[in-house]
């Protein structure tokens, strides 16, 4: 959130702004030719919080830029720069989307108190546009029609839990989809207008965890030129969901605990608490019992969070739920590309129930991306799968003998004819069986060949 688009035609104003915002620990990228701007936007992979614009220049004047932008799809707040006669023009710009406009001569600080409000209006954008996809999904989620009585039974209780104010933790491998069901509780709760913030403990260094969650008063620290409101401050009345806990420091867990005994915190170099009202949704991939045990994770906050615990089984130990899943990502590729595939072959269901998932539902979705993509028939069938069904598929030791060697001969047989391009001749080189044979076992298990 630190760089920021400088546009300026004016060399002497524009080595004023990229000075001053380098004393404030900003990044500033700086362009006195707006048409050169424009054409860095268009090849940059990341986008800027804010962009800083003239209104007069010129190859082309502020308002004709800022309409570029908006064509472009870019999300960044901006700010326009205007001399007192070209006051009119910085309200049209308003009207277009302009964060707000600065009178010149500059003032660095109103300009620094304009940056911060404009990456505040960036994030809430940001946050407002993730929200709108999550809350489609969470809808989806009801309708996937998910068969597993684990899942079930894990949404009824989730959809009673989140009537409450309670705090609830939530565990499951990598990818089992922890923060979807944080932001299902969310939306099925009293808080459901309020904020929604998802924060990753792993991601934040230890140094900034406090200032991100408590935030600053001015002065606290070096570098500390405006009041920062912290995380807890601004979900007042949400939900915060921090996933991954056990990397929160342990010192920032007692902080926590504190929150949720009290509903208050002291921000960074503060006398004064502040409330919040705020519900806690924690997560982490590690069980919690053994957190407590390796000291990753505090004792009295545990047991604060304990009131549930709902642990998301992985996708294979729930195998009735793969092929709704698949065929929603499939869906949902369909929508986003148009190109129209009718399911999936018999083959290709076999080897998707039989995989075991290591990466769970994210793993599932990615699988189906890549078929989806390289399809080119009107099912996606078995080569399209990037899986290696002879050394992920698991077999049920439960089973009788018959029914175990059926299973393991049915699918020797889908990745023999898949490996010889199913070719029936090569098929019965490699395997000793003679051609009537495996045209028997292709009949019995009602095998497809590939057209």
């Amino acid at each position: 959130m630190k760089k920021i688009l400088c546009i300026e035609d004016d060399e002497n104003v524009l080595f004023y702004l990229e000075n001053l915002l380098k004393n404030y620990d900003y990044e500033p990228v700086c362009f006195s030719d707006p048409l050169k701007a424009l054409d860095y936007l268009k090849n940059c992979e990341e986008e800027f919080p804010v962009i800083i614009t003239d209104v007069k220049m010129p190859e082309i004047s502020g308002l004709e830029l800022l309409e570029e932008i908006k064509k472009m799809g870019i999300k960044s707040s901006v700010l326009v720069i205007t001399a007192y006669a070209e006051v009119e023009d910085a309200v049209k710009a308003m009207r277009m989307g302009a964060t707000s406009y600065l009178k010149k001569p500059l003032k660095s600080e109103e300009l620094i108190v304009n940056i911060e409000k404009a990456i505040i209006e960036y994030k809430n954008k940001i946050e407002i546009e993730n929200l709108k996809e999550r809350i489609r999904e969470l809808r989806e989620l009801e309708s996937l029609n998910l068969r597993s009585i684990k899942m079930k039974n894990i949404l009824r209780i989730l959809k009673k839990a989140a009537k409450s104010d309670s705090p609830i933790y939530i565990t499951g491998e990598s990818g089992t989809g922890k923060e979807v069901l944080a932001r299902f509780i969310h939306e099925n709760s009293n808080r459901k207008n309020g904020p929604f913030f998802a924060i990753d403990c792993g991601s934040i260094p230890e140094t900034l965890f406090e200032n991100e969650l408590f935030g600053h008063v001015k002065g606290a620290f070096t570098g500390a030129t405006v009041l920062k409101k912290g995380i807890l401050e601004m979900a007042d009345g949400g939900t915060v969901f921090f996933d991954e806990l056990t990397n929160m420091p342990l010192n920032v867990q007692a902080k926590l605990l504190r929150v949720l005994e009290t509903k208050e915190f002291l921000p960074l170099g503060s006398s004064t608490y502040k409330k919040t009202d705020i519900r806690i949704i924690a997560a982490s991939v590690i069980n919690p019992e053994k957190a407590l045990k390796e000291g990753k994770l505090r004792e009295d906050l545990f047991y604060r969070l304990k009131v549930f615990v709902i642990e998301i089984p992985p996708l294979r130990e729930r195998k009735e739920d793969i092929l709704p899943l698949a065929s929603f990502f499939l869906e949902e590729l369909e929508k986003k590309y148009k190109k129209k595939i009718r399911g999936f072959s018999k083959e290709a269901i076999d080897i998707l129930l039989n995989y075991s998932f290591p990466g769970n539902i994210r793993e599932l979705k990615n699988i189906i991306e890549h078929a989806y993509i390289i399809c080119e028939k009107d099912k996606i069938e078995a080569q399209h799968l990037p899986i290696k069904t002879e050394i992920t598929l698991n077999y049920d030791t439960n089973l009788e003998y018959k029914k175990a060697k059926e299973i393991f001969e049915k699918n020797y047989l889908l990745n023999l004819l898949k490996n010889t391009g199913y070719n029936i001749q090569k098929a019965a080189e490699i395997s000793g069986l003679s051609r009537q044979m495996i045209y028997e076992k292709i009949k019995k298990y009602k095998i497809e060949l590939d057209k």
